[in-house]
């Protein structure tokens, strides 16, 4: 199994199938536990991400660290990735193509880690794995199952940051996922 993760590894620093290669100061694949019951995904890495080495690794990703500890989930112990493996110019969005590049690095994450549950954080996130239709507002938080692994998603920890509502729908979310992970529905009944 580590050899497969190596060659992921490999792959995705010599990767040049975006423009957004030529900019980066070196892909950000993901972190976490490799056997992860639950998996996060996020949009692209930040400045913080890509000096680190790792996703959510600013304010926001302590932000989401302090949640996860709030609900007795180790951070360690889950696999956090972002779609795009490569900082984009000014942190905007990606583009669709720049996704589409960045998909089967994902795709291969997906097979290794096979999660129970994936989280994804942010709208662009969850656009790109829910699909175009999915609707942010009116479906976050709201778990469904594609290719027997159940799915939601929730706001991006950089939007909580700045307190709220935004953080208690973040951390509710979460609570939801925990429910899931410890048998029980995500509004905590017994499935």
């Amino acid at each position: 199994m580590n050899g497969r993760w190596d060659s992921l590894h490999a792959e995705c620093d010599s990767c040049s199938r975006c423009p957004l290669s030529r900019s980066r100061a070196a892909p950000v694949l993901g972190c976490g536990s490799r056997d992860a019951r639950m998996m996060m995904v996020g949009g692209h890495p930040s400045v913080a991400d890509e000096r680190r080495g790792r996703p959510f690794a600013g304010p926001p990703g302590r932000l989401l660290d302090l949640a996860l500890t709030s609900l007795g989930i180790a951070p360690g112990s889950v696999y956090m990735a972002n779609v795009i493996k490569c900082r984009t110019p000014s942190d905007r969005d990606p583009f669709a193509e720049e996704a589409d590049s960045c998909l089967p690095y994902l795709r291969a994450q997906f097979t290794l880690v096979r999660p129970e549950i994936i989280v994804c954080l942010g709208e662009f996130a969850s656009k790109r794995l829910m699909g175009p239709d999915f609707s942010f507002h009116a479906d976050r938080g709201v778990w469904s199952e594609r290719k027997g692994v159940r799915m939601a998603a929730t706001f991006h920890p950089a939007d909580a940051v700045r307190g709220g509502s935004v953080k208690e729908a973040l951390w509710l979310d979460l609570k939801g996922a925990k429910a899931l992970l410890s048998g029980q529905g995500p509004g905590g009944q017994a499935k």
